[in-house]
């Protein structure tokens, strides 16, 4: 459930969270804050959907989900509204563990912390492949 300990992944509250998270339909994701950007906490869906473990998600960048389809544009976009303290919530293409395709729709934004600076972020996607928008 859990692929690396932080201090507010074990906070109460946010584990009642993960909780509730392990049992979405839609994929829920935390990752580490850039330049160091990595999975922290991946859903029982994400890892069905996308066919990675645990193990191949230690120490790994989202950016393992990217591929040739994946909108640069999109991406860019991701990052400045995250660097600049904003949510976002956008699509493009993914990646499978096997190399297959998906579009995914998603809405990222920051936790913070008690003084309000970001620790990490959290990631609501849905896959929307066969989905018309």
């Amino acid at each position: 459930m859990i692929v690396e300990q932080c201090s507010f992944l074990n906070k109460h509250w946010f584990k009642a969270f993960l909780s509730t998270f392990e049992n979405s339909i839609d994929s829920i994701v935390v990752t580490s804050l850039s330049p160091k950007e990595h999975f922290l906490y991946v859903s029982k869906s994400f890892k069905v959907k996308t066919g990675y473990t645990e193990s191949d998600l230690v120490g790994k960048s989202p950016r393992i989900l990217q591929g040739p389809e994946t909108d640069r544009v999109v991406i860019k976009q991701l990052r400045g509204n995250l660097n600049n303290g904003e949510e976002f919530t956008g699509q493009t293409t993914n990646y499978r563990r096997d190399g297959s395709a998906y579009i995914v729709h998603w809405f990222i934004t920051a936790i913070r912390n008690e003084v309000g600076d970001p620790v990490a972020y959290i990631s609501y996607q849905k896959e929307i492949t066969n989905t018309v928008w």
